[in-house]
């Protein structure tokens, strides 16, 4: 922490003034509507008398060619928009005229030669090996079919209100906008933090910025190393500094929030304990499996009767006694230990150590419900996996510090003890609930891989399931190639125009967890493919259905699992009407040699659960619904809490926690992110795991045109666009009644496909 009278002073210097002079200009000139990286560059050159222009919301959201009327802008979130002919009207390979099965049999080996499952890129699971081929070129963009008159004339696909192919801001630049417009609102008080460090760091960021603006270059593929780089890694003053959520201010000066930003619904009660308890029944991921039943003792985690009594609304309980009532519950994130401590082992390497500082605890957390009551409580946490096997250990372990032992001990922290002691061992168990999030949210790019493979070696456009399948698999090939394999710093293209793969510790996604969390990109992507593993095809691809679960009675709302259950049903009744258009009968399903082969391939390539084969149109129709679900309701609940005092991505500080011993607000703000890492990971949530505007290329929409081949499908169609609104108005109402919304399970910020 710098020294906050010699930082006041520097707020009189020159270069303090000329950069609060350019963020002034930046705003005003951002209000007015000018795109925001015009806006960056005219106040970087400003000689002070730069005048303003206005742009109206249209202009500024669609940006409109001078020199073309009829220019139409391309879709910026996510992948952009492009235009093919409309689909052939489908046929099943077996009833293909000669002519036809001919082109079939050329055209799928044409895409097999092009399309592989390549294994050696990435240790444990295939990738697509071949980024540059056009099914995958053809499949990145929001792809809408037919001619603009054509579509004019017959598409009937729903827009619900929104167009997918207008809508976002320039959205480069957008990503970098909610940090300057945060350094533009607490410049004064950022300097009493950082000093002349972080005048000089924001100087260098602004050049940087401008340079790639103005050469052209691709701002959002080096979003994090510029921040990380640029802002001082200095401790903040106050939990205050770590928020950055963008806002403006009314005539009154009242805060006006920015909507493109969405807070926690929980923002406001963020320090309550109950937040912790509701993260794991609204979980932030798809398959939150930590969160288990406690029905035994754990010789790791040496939890007390006395312990649990203290805890205000437990003091008449036993702990027994709601163990055998099944009111315990557990969420251990012991599988993650190996890696969370890679970074400490003897015979680790540089790639074992994150560069951010920062490190993570496979913590241990208790919960409990209530005698009389069925709402979820938060008992205890402990940060590691080893409980202290005697007092003078102990004694060494709160001496010296946890430090880079490679097997830290810890005790049990309840709310009854130290409230900064608490506060500390609450940022252990969600630091680390974050980072599984943002795993199991890659987790399942990695499992779904094959699958977009698989299809474009063996599905031709002409087979009935392009047309309802292809959307759902939009940029998904290409966004895990440019997380993974898309290298910052590095030639992105070689002599012939085509992608290169990269060192996948160095991605656009693994390169940034790198830089702003507890692990290293080794340890994330170790863990990302040992999670991908653990996922079966069925069982996961499926609501829980909590009839069948009685170990979860005790809870009441369980919004993860009770959110979920009419999705699956709108999905499979949408299927079972497509299907049963062109499958007459179960014959016509085993006969599909396209679609066997289809599945042949993926099975083979290891997704766990994946049929080898199916011969029934009920099978059929269950197969295509779980990859629909996986594809956007799994895919789609792959978030964190993006609030930095609870959320962040690492923890800083060696500090061991004892229930005798007091720790201070000091220490609990030496736990939390330093100034740039927390910067840069705001930036990183909203460049990958942010929610999407509502009905923006959402789960119910289809490109338009898609169907227009076979007006037949419109109706199924229809009905499920009516059934998905439905859906959507019904959880929001419901969790209007709610202390803190679950907004992770509306269909209409569920992408249709893994494209954000």
């Amino acid at each position: 922490m710098t020294n906050k009278n010699d930082n006041q002073a520097f707020l009189d210097s020159p270069e303090y003034l000329k950069l609060q002079e350019q963020l002034a200009l930046y705003e005003d000139l951002r209000k007015n509507g000018v795109p925001e990286s015009s806006a960056l560059t005219r106040s970087a050159f400003s000689d002070g008398s730069m005048e303003r222009a206005a742009a109206n919301d249209y202009q500024r959201l669609c940006p409109v060619d001078p020199d073309n009327p009829n220019y139409q802008p391309g879709a910026v979130t996510g992948a952009g928009m492009h235009e093919l002919p409309e689909f052939p009207f489908p046929v099943l390979p077996q009833d293909s005229d000669t002519t036809t099965e001919i082109l079939r049999k050329q055209l799928v080996q044409l895409a097999s030669e092009n399309n592989w499952h390549d294994f050696d890129r990435l240790d444990g699971t295939p990738v697509h090996g071949n980024i540059n081929s056009d099914e995958v070129s053809n499949n990145t963009p929001w792809t809408i079919r037919g001619t603009a008159a054509s579509r004019a004339d017959r598409a009937q696909e729903g827009s619900f209100g929104v167009d997918d192919a207008c809508l976002q801001r320039e959205d480069d630049w957008q990503l970098f906008d909610a940090s300057f417009r945060y350094v533009s609102a607490n410049l004064a008080r950022l300097v009493l933090i950082g000093g002349p460090a972080l005048v000089s760091g924001l100087i260098f960021l602004l050049s940087k910025l401008i340079e790639l603006i103005l050469t052209g270059g691709d701002a959002k593929f080096e979003i994090i190393e510029p921040i990380t780089s640029a802002v001082p890694p200095v401790r903040v003053h106050d939990a205050q500094d770590l928020l950055f959520y963008p806002y403006d201010t009314d005539s009154n000066g009242q805060r006006i929030d920015d909507p493109q930003y969405p807070k926690p619904t929980w923002h406001e009660e963020w320090e309550s304990d109950d937040v912790i308890a509701d993260l794991q029944l609204a979980a932030q991921t798809p398959v939150f499996n930590y969160f288990k039943p406690f029905t035994q003792y754990q010789d790791n985690f040496p939890i007390t009767n006395g312990m649990f009594r203290r805890i205000a609304g437990f003091e008449n309980d036993d702990l027994d006694d709601a163990m055998s009532e099944g009111r315990l519950f557990i969420t251990d994130f012991h599988e993650f230990n190996d890696e969370v401590l890679a970074q400490f082992q003897p015979g680790r390497s540089h790639l074992d150590v994150p560069a951010s500082g920062g490190r993570l605890y496979a913590s241990i957390a208790l919960f409990a419900v209530p005698l009389g009551s069925d709402k979820l409580k938060i008992i205890a946490i402990q940060p590691t996996q080893r409980p202290p096997e005697h007092d003078f250990e102990w004694f060494w372990w709160y001496t010296f510090g946890i430090g880079n032992n490679a097997n830290p001990a810890s005790k049990i922290i309840t709310p009854a003890d130290n409230e900064w002691t608490w506060k500390m061992a609450k940022n252990t168990f969600t630091t680390m609930y974050s980072m599984s999030n943002v795993v199991d949210h890659l987790s399942t790019h990695v499992f779904l891989y094959p699958v977009a493979t698989g299809f474009y070696r063996n599905i031709p456009e002409m087979h009935p399931l392009s047309a309802l399948i292809l959307p759902h698999l939009t940029s998904l090939a290409f966004n895990n190639f440019t997380g993974i394999f898309f290298e910052v710093g590095t030639r992105l293209e070689d002599e012939n125009g085509d992608l290169i793969y990269g060192d996948p510790l160095n991605g656009l996604l693994t390169g940034a967890v790198n830089l702003i969390s507890g692990f290293s990109s080794k340890s994330f992507l170790d863990s990302t493919v040992r999670r991908s593993q653990h996922y079966h095809f069925v069982e996961h691809g499926q609501p829980l259905d909590r009839a069948e679960h009685p170990e979860f009675n005790a809870i009441g709302d369980f919004p993860q699992h009770d959110d979920n259950t009419e999705i699956w049903g709108a999905i499979r009744r949408w299927v079972k009407g497509y299907i049963r258009l062109y499958y007459k009968d179960n014959a016509d399903v085993r006969d599909d040699y396209e679609l066997q082969a289809f599945l042949t391939d993926v099975a083979g390539a290891g997704v766990n659960g994946f049929p080898h084969s199916v011969s029934t149109r009920r099978e059929l129709i269950n197969t295509v619904t779980h990859l629909i679900y996986w594809m956007s309701v799994n895919h789609a609940l792959g978030n964190f809490s993006a609030f930095q005092p609870l959320g962040a991505l690492g923890y800083y500080s060696s500090l061991p926690l004892d229930p005798n011993q007091s720790r201070s607000k000091h220490d609990w703000l030496g736990a939390c992110p330093r100034l740039n890492v927390g910067m840069a990971l705001f930036e990183f949530t909203r460049l990958f795991v942010d929610l999407p505007t509502p009905w923006h290329r959402s789960l119910g929409k289809y490109p338009q045109g898609n169907f227009m081949h076979d007006p037949r499908v419109y109706t199924h169609l229809h009905e499920f666009e009516n059934k998905i609104k439905e859906i959507d108005d019904g959880l929001r109402e419901k969790n209007s009644n709610r202390r803190w919304a679950y907004d992770l399970r509306y269909p209409s910020t569920m992408t249709v496909s893994p494209w954000n």
